[in-house]
């Protein structure tokens, strides 16, 4: 079970976009990630998805994740926003 420090957003965001860190690291940051309600969480797991370039499997997980953040009207714009973005660039 993993327990979340729910006052540290910027520490999981800052492991899941560390492209050093080992990825078991950032796969849990990740999903701590969706356990805050700030608008953050959603904007670090879009940073992230922009960082990482060699793990499709992560970035399958990252847009898994924000598929899980549709907890205000803000989130579903931003997570709208990046998703028409993605399609765009395609």
């Amino acid at each position: 079970m993993i327990i979340v420090d729910t006052e540290n957003l910027n520490k999981y965001v800052d492991s899941l976009c560390n492209l050093e860190a080992p990825i078991v690291e950032r796969v849990d940051s990740l999903f701590c990630l969706t356990a805050f309600e700030e608008i953050g969480a959603v904007d670090g797991m879009i940073k992230a998805f922009n960082v990482e370039k060699k793990s499709e499997l992560l970035m399958h997980e990252i847009c898994y994740a924000l598929g899980q953040m549709d907890k205000t009207p803000d989130h579903v714009a931003k997570i709208t926003s990046f998703l028409e973005m993605l399609l765009e660039t395609e």
